[in-house]
């Protein structure tokens, strides 16, 4: 039974642990490669890239 009532309360539960191991394996790889997906795209919106990549 969840606390609020809704039944797809545990899925969306569930789908944040799954989007903070992707956030993870993504900064984990780029350490290695230098490739960030977000930094691009956060270049194409016009921000002014750190130099980190």
């Amino acid at each position: 039974m969840q606390r609020n009532g809704c039944p797809s309360a545990g899925r969306r539960h569930q789908n944040r642990l799954w989007f903070t191991a992707f956030v993870g394996a993504n900064l984990f790889q780029s350490a290695f490669t230098g490739f960030c997906p977000l930094a691009m795209i956060l270049k194409k919106l016009g921000a002014k890239p750190a130099g980190v990549f």
